[in-house]
């Protein structure tokens, strides 16, 4: 199979984890920036709504890292959170909270390759025959562990343990 130029690491919908109970808005906030900027991403907050509703308030999140890996590979991760019923409970809010991680690689980010019929072919020659053993073996893999990283600094602040 090609490897196309948005090289995805997780599924489509990406890894969704669902947990009902206590939420800390601002711990689940701080540890992803936190996290992002540790490992030299650049941080984006691309959405952060909140609608007020009769059972709760509902939020949604959404913070994105991207990360300059070389001249070719840029690295991706995109988290999403929903959160529905949002509500004080003491000094913490208590709340059904839907978060969602999506990584991917971005082969030639800065388009070098892609402005001509031919340039498109030596892109998909040198993708899939030159450097795809180093695409799988090494972009990838330390992408998926850099991801599963943040998914499980996810969970703590959800307070779900493995």
């Amino acid at each position: 199979m090609a490897i196309p130029k948005k090289d995805e690491i997780t599924p489509g919908n990406g890894i969704v984890i669902v947990r009902e109970g206590n939420f800390d808005l601002q711990l689940y906030y701080h540890t992803i920036k936190d996290w992002f900027d540790k490992k030299l991403y650049t941080f984006t907050e691309k959405e952060n709504t909140e609608k007020v509703k009769g059972h709760g308030n509902e939020l949604l999140i959404k913070l994105d890292g991207d990360k300059k890996i070389d001249d070719f590979v840029e690295f991706h991760i995109e988290t999403f959170a929903l959160v529905r019923g949002l509500r004080k409970k003491g000094n913490k809010y208590t709340a059904h909270v839907k978060v969602n991680i999506v990584a991917y690689l971005e082969l030639d980010y800065r388009n070098q390759w892609q402005d001509t019929p031919f340039k498109q072919l030596l892109f998909h020659l040198y993708v899939n025959f030159l450097i795809k053993h180093k695409i799988k073996s090494y972009y990838e893999a330390n992408l998926y562990f850099e991801m599963m990283e943040l998914l499980g600094e996810m969970k703590k602040t959800l307070e779900m343990y493995d």
